[in-house]
């Protein structure tokens, strides 16, 4: 293995103006951001390989089993990060994405809003298991 990251991001859902912006201009600067992370694990015997698993998860990007998440809980923007495929290799995760919020009570609602859904069995069909990891980014400058 190199030395690049074994992990991909992938854009879902056409981007933001938000994320195009974080991706020029960094955090650095500018306001207090609130993240939510979640990392995936595709249910065990499902017969779906890695890249299987991956493609029907970024299909259900925006969504909670066939349920629409409420615009006001999809928060800024949204990415998926894609563990590589390498032969051999087993991932501890099979996939994580990040949520970006303005504000840490809009991201407590994302949260509540998926143990809410995913407790009445939403995406056991292919997620075996969830965690979620709360971030609240603050940016500073550094003097370079």
């Amino acid at each position: 293995m190199g030395g690049g990251s074994p992990w991909r991001r992938v854009a879902v859902g056409g981007g933001s103006p938000w994320a195009a912006g974080q991706s020029r201009t960094g955090l650095a600067g500018g306001p207090r951001r609130a993240e939510a992370q979640a990392a995936r694990d595709r249910r065990p015997g499902d017969g779906l390989t890695l890249p299987q698993f991956l493609e029907r998860w970024r299909g259900r990007a925006g969504l909670v089993g066939a349920t629409p998440i409420p615009d006001a809980l999809r928060g800024l923007a949204y990415v998926q990060n894609h563990p590589l495929a390498e032969e051999g290799r087993e991932w501890a995760y099979d996939a994580i994405d990040e949520v970006y919020f303005d504000d840490a009570d809009s991201l407590l609602a994302r949260i509540a809003y998926f143990q809410r859904e995913l407790t009445g069995g939403a995406d056991s069909d292919l997620v075996r298991a969830n965690w979620f990891l709360a971030v609240s980014e603050d940016p500073i400058r550094l003097p370079l």
